[in-house]
């Protein structure tokens, strides 16, 4: 007896000629519309699976969730249009909880279940736990995080980051303080390992500007009070805060802190500090100053409007539930990065993970839809500071921000 065709190829495609064969076994003529029904069951049989790595339980699944939501979309969108050579895209949604102890085990399941692309996690310490894990299971990854190190291509060939990192936005704020005449500058991080890499970062660029940091308060996230790092911060001589927060308490507490002292120097930093929730937390005052590094796609200014195709994108972005951060939902990574995986998935006619980490190394200019995106075997930070801008926090109240999707460069 003849061994029956494999309804999939090697590259996990569909194999037509296997699957009008057993159309035709089954009595199924080629011009009755019965075969499309065993091609959809073949489709969803051969679905491209994707890892999709949040918390959907534990302190960060509420706050975590709304920046899964542009990964909806693109799944949405590409699925509708026929998925990824003919596959639709399927999420395999594991839970995190948020906690990098949880990362090798959640990547270990992903494994056994021959899951080779992952989206996820967020947060740099879920993201430094996954990737010893992914790495070594050849999983192209992409992590929602501003830390460097899952940035270095030759420490983690498979993680690709299409996020800006800590050393940018240390360098962007920098470079804009000086050009405002501002000598004193004072930082403020989280006790994380971003609140880290963001201190190294910020004291190599101030070194190479001949500054130095009039005081580095690392806050905790648990923290019961800002007021006493705020007044270190002011009684230092501070003329303009460096802000690495990345989430709302901490960056509610900071504002009231300084509304309560009345002293508003320009803060900026870290997008953190563009949360909606933040204009329902903290007087406005403590928000006229404020800023944060932006995408240049998400942003306008007096003689530039966003261009059409981000406008449809904000539109149908505030359909989609959960999103309470409109900006911070949209500049995440992981739209682009399905859509980034759509078009070399497609250019190399393969879905060999190994054959597309290198194809990856070599992208240049990709048009996402906050950026464009580049790599290089050495550098899989796939923005530059040339896509980034700084935008003001209080302009999400502006009509022209479209719901809060976009901000106002102030540069």
């Amino acid at each position: 007896m003849s061994k029956p065709l494999s309804l999939e190829n090697r590259d996990g495609s569909i194999n037509r000629r296997a699957l009008m064969a057993t159309a035709a076994r089954l009595g199924l003529g080629a011009g009755l519309a019965a075969p499309m029904s065993l091609l959809a069951q073949s489709s969803a049989a051969n679905a491209f699976k994707v890892g999709w790595v949040r918390p959907t339980t534990g302190r960060f699944a509420s706050s975590f969730a709304p920046l899964y939501v542009t990964g909806l979309m693109a799944l949405d969108e590409i699925n509708a249009a026929g998925g990824i050579l003919g596959r639709p895209i399927e999420k395999v949604e594991l839970d995190d909880e948020g906690a990098p102890a949880k990362e090798p085990g959640v990547f270990k399941r992903l494994q056994s279940e021959q899951i080779h692309y992952v989206l996820g996690p967020t947060g740099d310490p879920q993201c430094l736990a996954s990737l010893p894990t992914s790495t070594a299971a050849q999983m192209v990854q992409a992590c929602f995080t501003n830390g460097t190190k899952p940035m270095d291509g030759a420490v983690f060939p498979y993680s690709f980051v299409l996020f800006h990192s800590v050393q940018m936005i240390a360098d962007l704020c920098v470079a804009h303080f000086q050009a405002k005449g501002a000598k004193r500058i004072g930082l403020l991080v989280e006790n994380t390992s971003t609140g880290e890499a963001a201190t190294a970062a910020t004291k190599a660029t101030l070194q190479r500007a001949g500054l130095e940091a009039t005081t580095i308060q690392v806050y905790p996230l648990t923290g019961a009070s800002a007021a006493p790092y705020i007044t270190n911060l002011r009684k230092a001589g501070t003329e303009v805060i460096l802000s690495f927060l990345g989430s709302t308490p901490p960056a509610a507490q900071v504002l009231n802190a300084m509304a309560e002292q009345q002293w508003f120097p320009p803060i900026t930093g870290h997008a953190g500090l563009l949360y909606e929730s933040l204009f329902d937390l903290v007087p406005a005052e403590a928000l006229k100053n404020a800023s944060a590094v932006c995408f240049k796609g998400l942003t306008w200014s007096g003689s530039e409007s966003p261009a059409a195709k981000q406008v449809a994108f904000a539109k149908k972005l505030l359909t989609y539930p959960d999103v309470n951060a409109p900006y911070n939902v949209a500049s995440g990574p992981f739209y682009d990065f399905l859509y980034l995986l759509k078009h070399v998935i497609e250019q190399e006619k393969t879905f060999d993970s190994q054959k597309i980490k290198t194809a990856l190394d070599h992208v240049k200019g990709f048009q996402g839809m906050r950026c464009k995106i580049s790599f290089t075997p050495e550098n899989h930070c796939g923005v530059s500071v040339d896509e980034l801008t700084i935008a003001s926090a209080s302009s999400s109240k502006d009509p022209r921000s479209q719901g809060s999707v976009f901000r106002q460069r102030l540069i």
